[in-house]
This record gives structure tokens, sequence and C-alpha cells, in this order.
């Protein structure tokens, strides 16, 4: 894991893109929208890359195979552009990202501030796919805080579905996300659950809730993943986004029957 990245990651709120490898973003976090003052993932989902970022197609296009050839490009001074017309300096750094046979599925895209570049130690190794991974569940965690935010559990279910969906959306195109959409929605509102995905966004409107709707929910994501990708594949991501979850708060969800779910047996 590179420390240097990590650490600037968690400095301030960061903006992250996911893309396929042709260049198309599946997904953008909530800080992203934020930042570039974006009112729905309506815009961004589905995009190409160099219509977000001020950007060439042609210079897109190099990164992105720089990035799948090296497995990273790294801090690339750019400027982002938000929808109201202002334009911020980020710092751009690609991270590739691949399948169970090694090949390059998607970048994933972050921007930081060129104040957080923070250098990895001499020799240290590059970032990874996975150290995005750690970057993004705690993100989602951290917004547990305060009144409004979600409980542990909900952030628990939409950083697995995030990172689903993702996966999904990389092998299997936009229409497959669009499908683990349905099919999320279609088990809240059958179980009468408080939760709804909206343009790639898990919400919780509920904050109490029975445990038994968390594992309703993860029980619909993970079937329509398997059938439609593969169990190793779910598996290997689901388990990647556990090594970064509280150890306290795992045994909880071992006890509650939920990791069970996934087992890569």
């Amino acid at each position: 894991m590179n420390p240097g990245v990590l650490t600037a990651l968690q400095l301030k709120p960061m903006a992250m893109l996911f893309t396929n490898s042709g260049g198309g973003v599946v997904f953008a976090n909530r800080n992203y929208l934020r930042l570039t003052k974006q009112s729905s993932a309506r815009t961004v989902a589905g995009a190409r890359l160099e219509t977000l970022l001020p950007i060439e197609p042609g210079s897109a296009a190099r990164m992105l195979h720089a990035i799948g050839h090296n497995d990273v490009l790294e801090r690339l001074p750019i400027s982002v552009n938000t929808t109201t017309g202002s334009i911020f300096p980020a710092l751009f750094s690609g991270i590739a990202a691949h399948d169970e046979k090694g090949n390059f599925i998607g970048a994933d895209i972050l921007l930081n501030e060129p104040g957080d570049d923070l250098p990895p130690p001499p020799g240290g190794p590059a970032p990874s796919h996975a150290d995005v991974l750690g970057a993004y569940v705690g993100e989602v965690f951290r917004e547990t805080a305060g009144a409004a935010g979600k409980t542990f559990m909900q952030a628990y279910v939409v950083a697995q579905a995030d990172m689903l969906q993702v996966l999904l959306a990389r092998l299997g195109g936009p229409e497959m996300r669009r499908t683990f959409e349905r099919i999320l929605n279609e088990a809240a509102r059958k179980n009468q659950i408080w939760a709804g995905m909206e343009n790639g966004f898990l919400e919780f409107t509920q904050k109490s809730m029975d445990f038994g709707a968390y594992r309703t929910l993860l029980v619909a994501a993970v079937g329509y993943a398997v059938s439609a990708i593969g169990q190793h594949m779910v598996a290997q991501e689901m388990q990647a986004v556990d090594r970064y979850v509280d150890p306290g708060m795992l045994e909880l969800l071992t006890q509650m029957n939920l990791r069970d779910i996934f087992r890569g047996d």
C-alpha cells in the first residue's frame, strides 16, 4: 500500500472517477459531484473522460493506455471544470483495475489538490486498485458522522453496492449496471425497506432498520452480480472491501450472517 497516496486522499474530500478500459466513466464518488457542483450522477456516468476533464480526446486515450500498460500514472497537473464555469487545479492519478485473468478493465482516477501532493516514500510500492478501495471505503464510513449520516451498517452496504456496480459496468457495460440498480430497488420495494438506488447512488432514508433489511439488499445485489459475472470476481472484490472495514464491525457482520453471502468457496 502506498502511504503517500492514501494520506493525501484522507486529508480533504477527494474526487474519484472510475472508468472502463475504453475511457467511459462508469461511476463518480460523491466528492466529485460536490467539487464539480454536479447535482446528479446522471451527467457523469456514461460520459467520456475527456468530456469531464479539460483534456483532448487523444490525450485521454494515451493516458488510459499508459495506465493500462504501466498500472499507474501518478500526479499529472491538470485543471478541472465545474458546472458553474469555475476551474480548480488538481493532480491526476490513474490506477489500473484488472479482472481475474489480469486483463485491464478500467482506471481508478484520483483528483487531489496540489497542496495534498505527498510523495510516496523512496522505493515505495506504486498505488493499486486495493489502495483506492481503502480510500473509498474510508470516505463512505466517514459520512456516518453527524445526525444526518448513515449508520455503520448502511455505510457497509453502500460501499459494497458501489464497488459491485463499478465491477459490473466495467465487465458488462451500462445495461448490466442499470439492471443491478433495478434489482436492488425492486428488493427494497418488495420488502418495504427505506432505501433506493438512483443514478448509481444507494441511499437510505431511515436510520433505524431491522438487520434483516441489510441482508435482503446484499442477497439481491450479490445474487445478480454472481449470475452476471461469476462468483469468484464478486467474492474477490467484496472481500477486498472488507479488508478496510473495522475488525470489530466485521465480527458483527459475521455474527449476523452477512459475510457468508459472498464466500469465495
